[in-house]
Parts: C-alpha cells; sequence; structure tokens
C-alpha cells in the first residue's frame, strides 16, 4: 500500500469491532467463488486493463477488517483486487484466511503504481516487520486465488512473474523485468510483504504442491481418468470451468495430483458434479486419500459412500473425511470414485473442495453465538450438564445466531442435529427449523430454511435433525451464517443446547 497510508492503517485496528459489523454485509464475488464481494470507491480504479503480465503480493501494515473500511472510502487514491485475512484477532473478527474482492478483475486497482495495469494484486493482513499474521490459513486461501488467477490469465508461475511489491530488492529481477515485461520495474519503492513472508512454500502451493482445492476454472489442475472412465477432457465452452469423462465400465474414479496439506478435523470434500445421461438415475460416490504416513489408498482413508438419485442436473455432495486417518495428517492426494455400477454416464464436475464443517460443541464457550429475537438472558455453563448454552424464551419466535463468515459450501445430503432440553415451560410440544444467509444474499427468507420439525421434549433431552440438504439453497452457494428458531410461540422454556453440528448422510434424498 502506499506509505502514506499505512498509519491510518494501524490507527484504525482500534475501530475493528464496528468496521467488522459494517464490512460483513457483503455478497459473493462473481470472479472468484470463495471471495466476498466488498467493492472499493467507485472512482479508485482504472477502468480495463493493458495485460495480466504479474500477480503482485502486498501486506497492508494494518488490519484487514479496518484496510477494507478504508479501502470502501473516498478519501483517498488506493484500491485492491482482493485483501485476505490472516488472524481472527477477536470474536467480532473475521475468519483467519477469509478472502474480500474490491476491484473486478476486469479492472486495474491502484496498488503499485505503473504496475497496475500489467497486474492482479492482492493485500494481506499484517506487517512486514512481524510475521504473526502470517498464517497457515492465509497462505492456503491466498495460494489458491493466486494460482486461479495465474492460470485464468497465463501468468507463469514463478517468481519473476509471482512477485512482491518490493520485488525490486530481488537480484536481477529489475534487469530481467526490463527486458522481458512491459513496465518499469523500478517505479515502486516498497519492501513489502518483507523478509517473514516465506517464498518457497508459497510458490510451492502456487504450482499445486499443497493446494486443498480445485475450482477447474482454467484446466484439469492435474486431476486425470482412471478406471472404467474415457480420457478426461476440461472445457468452458457452455459451463462453467468442468473436467469430464465417460463411464464405461464398473467403478470408476478420478486421481487428484500429488499435494500437501494437513488433514483438519470435522472436514468434508464437497463435490459440484453433473451425471449426465447414463442407464439410471440411481449412484453412489465416495473419496480416498494418502498420506505421508501411510502413502497408499485403502478403505481405512475413505469417507462413507454416499447415495444419491440425480440426472441431467447439477448437485453439491459433502463426503465425510473426519477420521483420525485424516485430521492432522499431512494428506498428499485424492482419488474420487463416482459410481460402483453405473456405465454410460458422463461425469462432469465443477470442483472438489476441502472444508471445515462447521460444529458447535460449546465445550468450553458459547462458540460466538448470540440471542435473537424472544430469548434473553445467554449463557454457557459446563457445571452440572455438559459445555452448554442456555437462555430463556421470553416471547414468541425465539431464535439464537450462529457466529458470521462461515464459508462453507452445502451438501445435498447435510443435515443439521441439534441436542436440546426444553427445561420447564407450559408444555412438551416444540418446533424447531433452521434460517440460513448466503454470501449473495445476506437477508434472512424462507426460501432458505429448512422444514419445521416437531417433537416433544420437557426436562429431557431431545435430539432433533434439521434436513436443510432438501433445499436447493442450501447448496446453491457459500452460506455464511445460521439461525436456530427453537420455538414458534412457546414463552417460559429455559432452552438449553449441548450441540449443533452439521453432518453429512450417506443417503441423499434428491
Amino acid at each position: 500500500m502506499k506509505t502514506e497510508t499505512r498509519t491510518l492503517f494501524k490507527k484504525s485496528a482500534l475501530l475493528l469491532g464496528a468496521v467488522t459489523a459494517a464490512t460483513t454485509t457483503a455478497h459473493a464475488s462473481a470472479d472468484y467463488g470463495p471471495a466476498i464481494w466488498r467493492p472499493t470507491c467507485s472512482t479508485h480504479f482504472y477502468t480495463g486493463y493493458t495485460a495480466r503480465q504479474v500477480y503482485v503480493i502486498h501486506d497492508m501494515e494494518g488490519y484487514y477488517a479496518s484496510t477494507i473500511s478504508y479501502l470502501q472510502g473516498c478519501n483517498n487514491s488506493v484500491s485492491v483486487h482482493y485483501a485476505v485475512n490472516g488472524k481472527q484477532d477477536a470474536a467480532s473478527d473475521m475468519p483467519a484466511g477469509e478472502i474480500t474482492q474490491m476491484v473486478l478483475d476486469s479492472n486495474s486497482a491502484w496498488t503499485s503504481g505503473c504496475w497496475n495495469r500489467y497486474a492482479e494484486q492482492t493485500e494481506h493482513e499484517g506487517f512486514a516487520s512481524n510475521p504473526a499474521w502470517y498464517t497457515e490459513a492465509m497462505f492456503q486461501s491466498s495460494s489458491a486465488l493466486t494460482k486461479s488467477k495465474a492460470n485464468k490469465y497465463g501468468i507463469v508461475k514463478d517468481r519473476n512473474h509471482i512477485i512482491a511489491h518490493g520485488q525490486k530488492l530481488v537480484s536481477g529481477w529489475s534487469a530481467w523485468a526490463s527486458a522481458n515485461l512491459s513496465f518499469d520495474p523500478n517505479c515502486n519503492s516498497h519492501t513489502d510483504p518483507g523478509p517473514y513472508w516465506d517464498w518457497s512454500y508459497y510458490m510451492s502451493l502456487v504450482n499445486g504442491g499443497n493446494a486443498s482445492a480445485w475450482y477447474f476454472g482454467a484446466g484439469q489442475d492435474g486431476w486425470t481418468s482412471m478406471n472404467s472412465l474415457t480420457p478426461q477432457i476440461w472445457t468452458d465452452a457452455g459451463w462453467p470451468g468442468i473436467i469430464y469423462s465417460d463411464q464405461v465400465g464398473a467403478d470408476s474414479e478420478v486421481l487428484g495430483p500429488l499435494t500437501s496439506f494437513t488433514g483438519t478435523a470435522d472436514a468434508s470434500v464437497n463435490v459440484s458434479v453433473y451425471p449426465q445421461s447414463g442407464s439410471s438415475a440411481a449412484h453412489d460416490m465416495q473419496v480416498f486419500w494418502k498420506t505421508g504416513a501411510e502413502n497408499f489408498l485403502d478403505a481405512p482413508k475413505s469417507s462413507p459412500i454416499v447415495t444419491y438419485n440425480l440426472q441431467n442436473n447439477w448437485t453439491r455432495l459433502n463426503l465425510n473425511v473426519s477420521s483420525a486417518k485424516w485430521s492432522g495428517q499431512n494428506v498428499n492426494q485424492l482419488r474420487l470414485d463416482f459410481d460402483q455400477a453405473n456405465t454410460g454416464t458422463r461425469w462432469i464436475v465443477n470442483h472438489i473442495i476441502t472444508q471445515q464443517t462447521p460444529k458447535y460443541w460449546f465445550g468450553s464457550s458459547a462458540s460466538g453465538w448470540t440471542l435473537g429475537n424472544g430469548l434473553s438472558g445467554l449463557a454457557w455453563t459446563g457445571t452440572g450438564w455438559p459445555g452448554c448454552i442456555y437462555a430463556d424464551q421470553v416471547g414468541n419466535d425465539g431464535f439464537f445466531y450462529s457466529p458470521g463468515a462461515l464459508n462453507y459450501l452445502g451438501g445435498a445430503n447435510d443435515q443439521i442435529v441439534v441436542a436440546i432440553y426444553p427445561q420447564n415451560g407450559s408444555t412438551a410440544n416444540h418446533d424447531m427449523k433452521v434460517y440460513w444467509t448466503t454470501a449473495s444474499d445476506g437477508t434472512w427468507t424462507e426460501s432458505k430454511s429448512s422444514s419445521t420439525v416437531a417433537y416433544t421434549a420437557q426436562n429431557g433431552w431431545a435430539t432433533v435433525v434439521l434436513p436443510v440438504g432438501a433445499n436447493a439453497n442450501w447448496s446453491s452457494d457459500y452460506i455464511t451464517k445460521l439461525r436456530l428458531d427453537v420455538d414458534a410461540v412457546n414463552s417460559g422454556v429455559r432452552w438449553i443446547i449441548d450441540y449443533v453440528a452439521i453432518s453429512h448422510t450417506t443417503a441423499s434424498k434428491l
């Protein structure tokens, strides 16, 4: 960023809580699915660009939320295509690794002087003098973004083309750039992102060594057809970027590229798939993986098989990979099995993405949950109970809010399971449903809700299952927030909740 803005960013960090609330009212990015669209001031970019020759990496010398707020104002002369969060510094802060888009890819941001018309650019939370904000979440998110844009615009994935704002400090680069690029390599005097940015690791991620998400925006990303499939093809003609191949025998599968990322607990693999034609709409899907500890494919390192019925339409499925063979392990390759017996189907895939499945166990805190209408006195306790949250219903239509910015891709085979204890009250007859917001629609509407589930419980535990995957809007966009409606009319009840967890069924009802 420009030197004169850096002090302002540091001071504006004091406004982080207020800024977070303002900037989370946002929509999905049209240019990059995982990003949230929070546009910069409408006069602070060049329309169009000359050529995308380089991708420029910056640090903010400040904090994510306050930097976004500053760039949305019109009393400055800076902008950026993308911004990435490094740390979740407080409960009100956005998640580590969250990406914001502020300038369309088709325009040029004002970030690096004479380079602007030739560059895509990303700002990263943090300071060149302190590595604390350069987190794994930041590196994973940022590298996936850079890789996607390099593929899209044909930017060579090396250190001559994926560069620092202070790239002229790299010995020999200025001479090389003068001979090979179309702009003056010495028109910037900055030094960011500084000595703590791990370029070797970052470039290994950009080049696919550690990627854990494949969007097929510009190619096959190293995935290949294996057993019972014709050679794989990539296209975006009439489709989003997709890979596809035809099943010609039993047990069809595609093998992913070599990779290296640490598997997390409560993880899933989200697959966007279109089974075209074929003799049957009845299908199954499963994912296998290798690790550094066990570099082979076998049943203990696989998801449960998910069965579903679909033909000539899109769906998204979540494959549950939560196990000791995944969590904490260095995952180095995936294999996706489409169908064990179905021949004649063309398997079309838009993305394969590993992600964290939201689960709130309330083991030591309220985990960021807050109260909405009709409830009062939110509290957490572990005394005499499992770790739980509770609140008293004082009016009709009581509900709880989850933390925001979940950035979770739902699947048609998802459900939400709630363990709840309705204490006291005048009746044991209750109902429950859940609403959600998405990256493109931050409103609470009936179109983005589960069916209402009736149940009976009073002074005892009940497990309520909400069939969210049955609603196509659950798996149409990134989910950003949940609202749990505990009862439409019952007042006088204390609602005690042990957990709220998204789970993945093995039989999807499409």
